[in-house]
């Protein structure tokens, strides 16, 4: 999930590469101030976000189901029964959107910035005259290469914020079958400074203390 969100982030490319061209050959000639004003349009934003929403509640849902069926194992190991609640997702759902809208338009705004800032570096540097269209196309090459920087920073937050709200919303519906809660960092390369050292620590579900190991 964490790759497809990536693939999606990365894949405006298709819906901006040609407004921000057609932009950056219209105002080269105009100066630094007009490349300043390079935009995205705003109704490329809908598609996008309504990928990353259904990547995210795959995301949240699977969470969940990860929490049910490690209580559905604890309880046979223990021959015990296992309480079938819904739950109600709504505000999650909110949420969720509230997310996809908050990582694409965050992803147009920084797309925006790049645009203008290596426009107007091409301007110094190539200059109007000599600006041509294999400029261009090495204009659009560098944006989406911190694009594609700022996509995998993105995706690899966000899908693992969604997972651990699906988790958490779970635990919360089961909290009365859930004695404690234990913090498992992977303990691998990767692993922070913060995350070490409060491997295997043990809290209440819903606690100050589990907030605070709640990851992201």
């Amino acid at each position: 999930s964490r790759d497809k969100l990536m693939r999606t982030l990365i894949s405006s490319r298709d819906d901006w590469a040609d407004p921000i061209a057609q932009q950056v050959r219209e105002k080269m000639p105009e100066g630094p101030k007009a490349l300043n004003t390079i935009t995205i349009p705003d109704d490329t934003i809908p598609g996008i976000q309504g990928r990353v929403t259904n990547i995210l509640d795959y995301v949240y849902d699977f969470g969940a189901e990860q929490v049910v069926k490690e209580l559905a194992s604890q309880a046979e190991e223990m021959r015990e029964e296992l309480r079938d609640d819904s739950m109600d997702a709504d505000d999650i759902s909110e949420l969720i959107e509230a997310r996809s809208e908050f990582i694409t338009t965050r992803l147009k705004r920084k797309t925006e910035e790049a645009a203008r800032a290596i426009a107007a570096g091409m301007y110094r540097t190539v200059g109007p005259d000599d600006f041509d269209e294999a400029d261009v196309m090495r204009l659009m090459d560098e944006v989406f290469d911190t694009v594609e920087q700022e996509a995998k920073l993105t995706a690899s937050y966000s899908v693992s914020e969604a997972l651990n709200m699906g988790r958490d919303a779970s635990a919360q519906d089961l909290i009365e079958q859930i004695r404690v809660a234990e913090y498992s960092a992977i303990l691998d390369q990767n692993t922070c400074e913060n995350c070490q050292p409060v491997d295997g620590t043990q809290t209440s579900v819903g606690s100050p203390a589990y907030y605070d190991l709640m990851p992201p």
